[in-house]
């Protein structure tokens, strides 16, 4: 069975897991800790968790770092699993499969490239159910385990969902007619609902266009992160018309592998809207994770596993995708003061009005 090559970030909603550090008391005698990172997604059918331990031996610790076995299971010294517990009775049970990847970043103090990731997959999980994840360790009395609710289900409420069929779809707005300065540009409420368990978003806007060259054709999204807000009572994130042309300015200027020398035009093909929720618990772990910034240094520690350290929280991701831009805003994007440069055309029934002019219209 094929496995997903991607897993959860440990202070990022979206990403690649890393190792994660963690503080050892030099001064402690011999203990195995058992670590644990996972994150649930109802969204998806194959759900990840990154199990290790991790202790102190006499020697060079830069030397235990790139042994596998030093941070690793081996097969038999422990058991993990998932219960799915609905009030407060365990319903189903999900025993961790183990899948050997190749994508730790193999120059780093770890081993690497390859390592051990513990999965299961269940492409529907209940969003009204708590998860727990369990660790039997081999000639220890204590269970490791965790606890999560999941972050459920909302929508994004602007822009509107696109309606079937229709003519006429979803328009952003983030320009007059020929603006000269930046208070001509106008901004654009992105809003969307509060959830439960969810106690920070992050907001992205993916530009999508095709680029059409002398010899090929080529779709490209580029992901514009907008920020991030934190309670349910904040979910909203205002875009900036003329921070909007200048990303895109900028992103494509400074990425020489989107500027293909024999380049014809690059055709619009709508903004996606995205949402991604954190869980409460990993809200606060990205929290005292946040780089420090005051005189003092120390930080203080969290973790949701009893008898291990570590996080197994939940996330969820909601998208609103392929949204037009109103007839100013494109003819901004296509010849506007900072990106008529870039060949930016349209061939949307929705303009046809704008069909004669050729620094619009696709060829």
């Amino acid at each position: 069975m094929k496995i997903l090559s991607k897993f959860l970030a440990c202070a990022s909603l979206v990403g690649v897991l890393s190792a994660c550090n963690t503080d050892v008391d030099l001064n402690a005698d011999w203990e195995r800790t058992t670590v644990v990172y996972g994150l649930l997604d109802k969204n998806e059918s194959t759900h990840f968790v990154k199990i290790n331990k991790a202790f102190l031996g006499d020697g060079n610790a830069l030397v235990f770092a790139s042994i596998r076995d030093s941070s690793e299971f081996q097969a038999g010294q422990m058991n993990a699993y998932v219960e799915e517990i609905i009030s407060g009775s365990v319903n189903r049970t999900f025993p961790l499969l183990d899948s050997n990847m190749q994508n730790k970043d193999e120059n780093g103090l770890f081993y690497g490239p390859e390592h051990t990731v513990y999965y299961f997959e269940e492409p529907a999980l209940n969003e009204n159910a708590r998860y727990r994840v369990v660790v039997d360790v081999q000639g220890e009395s204590d269970q490791v385990y965790a606890e999560t609710g999941l972050v459920q289900s909302f929508n994004i409420t602007k822009p509107s969902q696109n309606i079937p069929g229709a003519m006429v779809q979803t328009q952003i707005s983030f320009a007059i007619a020929n603006p000269v300065d930046t208070s001509d540009y106008l901004s654009y409420a992105f809003i969307w609902q509060g959830v439960s368990e969810a106690s920070r978003y992050q907001a992205y806007v993916t530009l999508n266009y095709i680029e059409v060259t002398t010899t090929d054709t080529t779709e490209r999204a580029l992901e514009w992160y907008l920020g991030e807000v934190r309670g349910n009572d904040n979910t909203e994130k205002n875009i900036k018309g003329y921070q909007f042309y200048t990303w895109v300015r900028d992103r494509i200027k400074n990425s020489p592998s989107l500027n293909p020398s024999n380049l014809v035009y690059r055709k619009f093909n709508g903004l996606d809207f995205k949402v991604v929720a954190a869980g409460e618990d990993l809200d606060t772990y990205m929290e005292v994770n946040e780089p420090v910034t005051g005189i003092v240094q120390d930080r203080p520690e969290f973790t949701n596993v009893i008898n291990g350290i570590g996080i197994f929280s939940s996330r969820t991701a909601e998208e609103n995708d392929y949204k037009f831009l109103n007839k100013n805003s494109l003819e901004e994007l296509c010849k506007g003061q900072f990106t008529y440069d870039l060949e930016f055309c349209t061939d949307s029934a929705m303009w046809s009005g704008i069909q004669s002019d050729m620094q619009v219209w696709c060829p």
